[in-house]
């Protein structure tokens, strides 16, 4: 594996490096996707260790713990009180306090909390995920006129990302399936599909009747990441954060295009105002933010493949 993606690292194509994988190694069932997914996980681990690696240049020697709770997943994440800098993190997917020494901190001074355990490792407050019987819907009269007598079942629409070879796709022309034929729905902009002037409440605990909206979004990002690419955590959020304040915006490339059409099919599924989606999309960027973990990191990614494989 190392050989194949140092070869990928020096810039040769994946499609060249699996050719000759496949003749000189006898890995004859190497596909040039799985050299690029080896080539990004080294990139990253590699990215890690440099991280971590400077940062123990100047560790103080102490270090505090907290737990990140988010819709019943935890971040366990070490830091230097005294420099301020983060060593570690973890995500776990139950309480923190029996996977503390799982963090690899290569040092061996005994750590203290920053909070008392009890506290830093406290259940999660967050409401458990929705049940499997989909929501109420309100649908937007372009949806339903676009979905017509398609027989599409509104409850399970996604959107079928396209994106041409060399080229750009028109990202108001939405591809939509519930599982057979897709249907095309035109969408001229996000601002035209806002609806109603309701004052939304803190989404800080994602409220029930939020999140069929927040879910739609962030199951077509982890559908991005598994089919296109997976983003860094702070690409996403600069995306979130350009969805908020321009909704209508320059095309920013295939990332901002994708989570534009996610976008508009929540709009056309669920009624929003112009102050619901401004909070929902704060949300949402805020849930990129927490995740992340280094410059190059990919943990909201993880934690969407985490939490949604879980349901």
């Amino acid at each position: 594996m190392r050989l194949v993606t140092d070869l990928v690292v020096r810039r040769r194509s994946a499609a060249a490096v699996a050719a000759f994988a496949r003749e000189q190694l006898h890995l004859v069932k190497l596909d040039p996707t799985t050299i690029l997914r080896w080539a990004r996980h080294q990139k990253d681990r590699a990215s890690a260790e440099r991280h971590l690696a400077d940062m123990l240049t100047v560790f103080s020697g102490q270090i505090a713990l907290d737990a990140l709770y988010d819709r019943g997943l935890c971040q366990l994440v070490a830091t230097d009180p005294i420099t301020g800098s983060q060593l570690d993190s973890e995500l776990l997917d139950h309480a923190a306090d029996i996977q503390v020494e799982s963090l690899n901190l290569n040092r061996d001074p005994p750590p203290y909390c920053s909070k008392p355990m009890s506290q830093a490792c406290a259940p999660p407050r967050l409401p458990p995920p929705p049940s499997d019987s989909p929501p109420t819907m309100n649908l937007h009269p372009a949806l339903s006129t676009a979905l017509g007598d398609s027989g599409l079942d509104p409850s399970r629409l996604h959107v079928l990302f396209r994106f041409p070879d060399g080229g750009t796709h028109a990202r108001e022309e939405l591809f939509l399936t519930a599982g057979g034929s897709p249907i095309i729905w035109r969408v001229p902009s996000l601002r035209a599909l806002l609806r109603g002037s309701r004052l939304p409440p803190s989404l800080a605990e994602y409220p029930p009747e939020y999140v069929p909206s927040l879910a739609v979004i962030e199951l077509h990002l982890l559908d991005y990441a598994r089919t296109i690419h997976a983003p860094l955590d702070g690409d996403v959020e600069e995306v979130y954060g350009v969805l908020r304040r321009r909704p209508d915006g320059k095309s920013l490339g295939p990332l901002h295009d994708s989570l534009w059409q996610a976008a508009a099919l929540m709009l056309g599924l669920h009624p929003t105002s112009q102050a619901e989606f401004d909070a929902i999309l704060s949300r949402l960027a805020g849930s990129a933010r927490r995740l992340k973990t280094a410059p190059g990191s990919r943990s909201y990614v993880a934690f969407l493949e985490e939490m949604f494989t879980k349901r």
